[in-house]
């Protein structure tokens, strides 16, 4: 069981009313990181971890690969994360 399962189960077991939401930066763009995460969340939320939604920081730097803005890509993730099921 990983840390991050185990912090959002306590997190539940502590307040079964709250809502539990996975933050994460860079993750705006359909990188390595991105889909790493697509697939941790996908594994947890079959596990019946209670994992309620994403949040993104957006550190936009276009002068940096990974971190430019391509509205396009936004989009794609946006939709990725709400097909399983999370609200962002």
């Amino acid at each position: 069981t990983s840390y991050v399962e185990k912090a959002f189960r306590y997190a539940h077991a502590a307040d079964p009313e709250a809502k539990l939401f996975y933050n994460e930066y860079a993750i705006h763009t359909e990188n390595n990181k991105m889909l790493y995460v697509e697939m941790m969340l996908r594994d947890l939320l079959a596990k019946g971890v209670p994992i309620h939604g994403i949040g993104m920081q957006t550190h936009i730097q276009n002068s940096v690969e990974n971190k430019k803005w391509n509205a396009t890509a936004f989009e794609n993730v946006l939709q990725r994360f709400a097909k399983l099921g999370l609200e962002i």
